[in-house]
């Protein structure tokens, strides 16, 4: 026997992955008388001097084949959206295909190369048709990181393709910039898929990320405020930061401070509802990237709100996937994070004018006149504007008339226009005066009663917005206080007296120039 070593080259399969090769051989000789002791030409000569076999001829047919070429490729993947707001799924299929003559193996593997900012990978599936899954798949792959997805060295016969279905779920937040694929690991959905065994070879797929929206918030008075003001209001406004539109439900909460109370209603594109102190306002608008909407939220101010007021909110929603899409607890955020806002307002309290009205006697002389003195002062801290005060009388009083009189530093004392003066300014800690000039006309034994009434500032016609001097009408005044009793001009009796005063003072007069001559 002979063992004869030969090399195969390329040429042998012409260019195929495969063909059939033909050897042929002849022996003779060594005293053999066949064909004259001389050894024929190998195949078809030497065959047709002897067909049997075996013989002195031999043929031999040997497949020849290419060695394994395994070859692995990878689609683009279809980026959808997930159920839960801001979670998305990549979805590539790979294929891994032998295309040479002989059966080889394989190892297939996964490399994920999404940005290392704002993409968290958190699980994967992968599916095959006839190939092998790697039973010790991990559950979430691991960015930048090769892991194994098939079984170790899957067996490929020659002209056969293997198909994979890798599906990764990953969530994307507004920090995440890198979205767009340049063919490098970092940028959008880079994957790569490697094998390893019979031969070794990768290819890359790659396909944008999506963009989310990312609402922020800011806040808005139109303070400093007043106890009582009219017309208070919040502004909130909510812009879309993000790169692509928001898409359904937004939602603002509002927690109201102490003292402050909101209006529920429709303002804007929101619907706002009130709970306690809670405002919780809700919308459906499409915003833009980069583009705003505001809620002017009207409030009441309570005493309870001085000096000021902190308030805070929030936002959330709107396909934004902070918070797993819900507004977060108002002024629960991260310092900086712009889902919250707070705001601090000055709150001043109201004005608190007083009034007192006198004419310092406890009683009139029937048919004479008085003077009333009506002082409205402003012991608060805020200026009180826009107070005005009128005269009433009550009984036993004519002829009044008012004149206005003194007004402190930053104080005005308005206009007056019969018994009443209005537009009046008094400065925190100041005054205004007026006199009021009036005829005793009651009859003697009753009472001469006038009231002053303010308004304005905290006051609603009640005290000490009210100021009632009384005095009784006589026909004789006792002394009254501070020593000085008023002389009626139209007393007979005072008129006697007079009369009488005089007559002795002339008499007196003519017996000093008798005595003097």
């Amino acid at each position: 026997m002979i063992g004869l070593p030969v090399n195969v080259t390329a040429s042998a399969i012409a260019g195929g992955t495969g063909a059939t090769v033909t050897n042929n051989a002849s022996v003779g000789g060594g005293g053999d008388p066949f064909n004259g002791n001389s050894t024929p030409a190998p195949a078809s000569t030497c065959t047709a001097l002897d067909a049997a076999a075996p013989g002195h001829c031999a043929t031999r047919d040997t497949r020849v084949n290419t060695p394994a070429s395994i070859q692995v490729a990878k689609n683009n993947p279809v980026i959808a959206a997930a159920t839960a707001t801001g979670q998305f799924t990549a979805t590539y299929e790979v294929s891994v295909s032998n295309n040479g003559g002989f059966s080889g193996e394989y190892t297939l593997s996964d490399k994920p190369g999404f940005p290392t900012v704002g993409v968290v990978l958190n699980g994967w599936t992968v599916t095959t048709d006839i190939g092998s899954v790697n039973a010790a798949l991990a559950p979430a792959p691991t960015n930048n990181v090769a892991a194994p997805i098939s079984a170790a060295s899957v067996a490929l016969p020659a002209g056969v393709t293997h198909r994979y279905v890798v599906t990764i779920t990953f969530a994307i937040n507004a920090s995440a910039t890198a979205l767009v694929c340049n063919a490098t690991p970092g940028n959008g959905a880079f994957n790569e898929a490697s094998i390893a065994g019979s031969a070794v070879a990768t290819d890359d797929a790659c396909n944008a990320l999506p963009g989310v929206p990312n609402l922020s918030i800011t806040k808005t008075s139109n303070g400093p405020w007043m106890v009582e003001q009219a017309n208070a209001s919040y502004t909130l406004q909510v812009t879309n930061r993000g790169t692509v539109a928001s898409a359904g439900r937004i939602t603002v909460v509002d927690q109201m401070p102490a003292g402050v109370t909101a209006t529920a209603g429709t303002y804007g594109d929101f619907n706002c509802t009130v709970s306690g102190q809670t405002v919780t306002c809700t919308g459906e608008a499409i915003l833009g990237a980069g583009a705003s909407s505001s809620i002017v939220l009207p409030v009441t101010i309570g005493g309870t709100a001085v000096p000021q007021v902190t308030n805070a909110a929030a936002v959330g929603g709107g396909g934004d996937p902070y918070n797993a899409g819900a507004a977060p607890v108002p002024g629960n955020c991260a310092a900086g994070d712009g889902h919250c806002a707070s705001l601090t307002t000055t709150v001043a309290a109201l004005a608190n004018p007083a009034v007192s009205k006198t004419n310092n006697v406890n009683s009139l002389l029937v048919g004479g006149t008085t003077t009333y003195t009506v002082t409205i002062s402003n012991p608060g801290t805020t200026e009180a504007t826009g107070v005005s005060w009128t005269d009433v009388v009550g009984s036993g009083l004519s002829d009044l008339a008012i004149v206005p009189g003194a007004a402190s530093a930053g104080s005005a004392l308005g206009t007056c226009s019969g018994l009443t003066c209005s537009g009046i300014t008094i400065a925190a800690g100041g005054n205004v005066t007026y006199l009021v000039n009036a005829r005793v006309s009651g009859a003697v034994g009753t009472n001469a009663v006038n009231t002053a009434i303010v308004t304005g500032g905290v006051c609603r016609a009640d005290a000490p917005c009210t100021s009632v001097d009384s005095d009784v009408i006589a026909d004789v005044v006792p002394p009254q206080p501070g020593g000085v009793t008023p002389v009626p001009v139209d007393s007979r009796l005072a008129l006697g007296l007079l009369t009488l005063l005089l007559m002795l003072m002339g008499m007196r007069a003519a017996r000093v120039l008798r005595a003097r001559k």
